[in-house]
């Protein structure tokens, strides 16, 4: 917990010699771990000025970023993390294709911050093309190829999975619809990570 917390805040940022003299010196690792509120300032902060001010266009996601591995922390509990025999895919939410057609030629868009991304069992990453996943069951659906009852299961499998309900997608995408999703579903991601990690952050002093 403390290796993600520092990692967030980018406390070993600069000079390494200096930030573990100081770390050992002040035995910092030996006093109390970040309690509740400091972790949702820490990944309230992390948020603000890695990830919104953190614009990508055509980055590839790659395992050492710290969006990932917060998200392996969010994960923790799921089998795609728990079982080290499973591979695990990085899925967009909201496709890059769709965002890739949302943005002017000239212009970047934040396509693979921690929003947008979720670890995904790669037997639920269907041929669903640049849809999303309540999209493709609609279509699936409409065209006949699953009734109303499994539409409802597949849903839930999904936004399980995704940790991402629904109701969060943009009913119409634009630069402001899906800034707004970002947010909602970080503020999701965060209340997941503090609550699969409850046992090992200690309660806010009282006051």
């Amino acid at each position: 917990m403390i290796y993600l917390y520092d990692i967030l805040r980018e406390h070993w940022r600069g000079s390494g010699d200096s930030t573990l003299y100081d770390t050992v010196t002040n035995r910092r690792y030996l006093k109390s771990a970040p309690n509740m509120n400091s972790w949702e300032k820490a990944l309230d902060a992390w948020f603000i000025d890695n990830q919104i001010n953190l614009v990508h266009k055509g980055r590839y996601v790659k395992d050492d970023n710290s969006e990932i591995l917060l998200l392996k922390f969010i994960y923790a509990h799921k089998f795609s993390v728990m079982d080290n025999a499973k591979s695990y895919h990085v899925e967009h939410i909201i496709p890059v294709k769709q965002l890739q057609k949302l943005k002017a030629a000239d212009e970047k868009l934040a396509i693979n911050m921690i929003s947008n991304l979720a670890l995904l069992d790669p037997s639920l990453n269907t041929k669903k093309g640049d849809l999303t996943f309540h999209e493709y069951l609609h279509r699936q659906l409409n065209t006949g190829k699953i009734a109303a009852l499994e539409f409802e299961t597949q849903l839930k499998v999904f936004e399980n999975q995704l940790l991402c309900t629904s109701k969060l997608l943009p009913i119409e995408l634009s630069k402001q619809t899906y800034d707004d999703f970002l947010q909602s579903r970080f503020d999701q991601l965060k209340r997941q990570f503090l609550k699969v990690w409850s046992d090992h952050i200690p309660s806010d002093p009282q006051t």
